[in-house]
């Protein structure tokens, strides 16, 4: 009896890399999150108008910028992630399994959300096949860190795009994959950075609020709150 092929200690069944990957599951994985805003917003007004539900079911419209967002960040958050032959570097996502092309990447970027907690530090990667993905550590217990770097730093110039926040995490200056220059002004960026870090939740409430307010107002006038 022949034992089929894995790819992790857990024996999972390997399944074959290829760039591109995951495209089109990333796509419908993406139109699902931006539907997430209206469908919150306009489904209870239409309920309540209906008289299938009371009016306070148009509540449900405060939360739908946090929701749409969270469903945003989880359509490209990778998981169980690999390095393969060729350059790939292949997750487990929402919408399947998902590759992204290190030879032709385009974008590096970051997320950084601190809290009390648990907080997420990851980058976003962005190939030339459109696949995007936000990756931290590997499945043998590494980063992806080294593997971007090594691709960016072997990129043609000009031809990856690399924003400050990760270029700090991967010690690199944005744009141009060589290494920093001074280790005093990375540190300084730092702790500069950590701090917008450590209040970025509190921003990004304060900035849900208007648009918060905005979708519950639009989900009663739907509702006919003011007929």
């Amino acid at each position: 009896m022949t034992r089929e092929p894995t790819d992790d200690a857990m024996g999972a069944i390997s399944v074959p890399a290829s760039a591109g990957q995951g495209l089109t599951g990333q796509r419908l994985a993406t139109v699902a999150a931006a539907l997430v805003l209206p469908v919150l917003v306009v489904v209870p007004g239409l309920l309540a108008r209906a008289g299938l539900v009371n009016n306070a079911a148009c509540v449900v419209a405060l939360a739908s910028p946090v929701v749409a967002g969270s469903a945003f960040y989880f359509a490209h958050r990778a998981g169980h992630t690999q390095l393969r032959e060729g350059g790939l570097l292949t997750a487990h996502t929402v919408s399947g399994r998902r590759s992204i092309d290190l030879t032709r990447l385009t974008k590096v970027g970051r997320i950084e959300i601190g809290g009390r907690g648990k907080s997420t530090d990851r980058l976003t990667l962005t190939d030339a096949h459109g696949v995007r993905l936000y990756v931290d550590g590997l499945a043998d217990g590494g980063t992806a860190d080294a593997a971007v770097v090594q691709a960016v730093r072997s990129a043609a110039p000009g031809t990856v795009t690399v924003s400050k926040r990760a270029a700090l995490r991967m010690r690199l200056q944005p744009a141009t994959g060589r290494p920093a220059q001074s280790p005093v002004q990375h540190a300084g960026t730092a702790a500069g950075s950590g701090c917008l870090t450590a209040f970025l939740p509190l921003l990004l409430s304060l900035a849900c609020v208007p648009v918060a307010m905005g979708a519950l107002l639009l989900s009663l006038f739907i509702a006919g709150v003011n007929r």
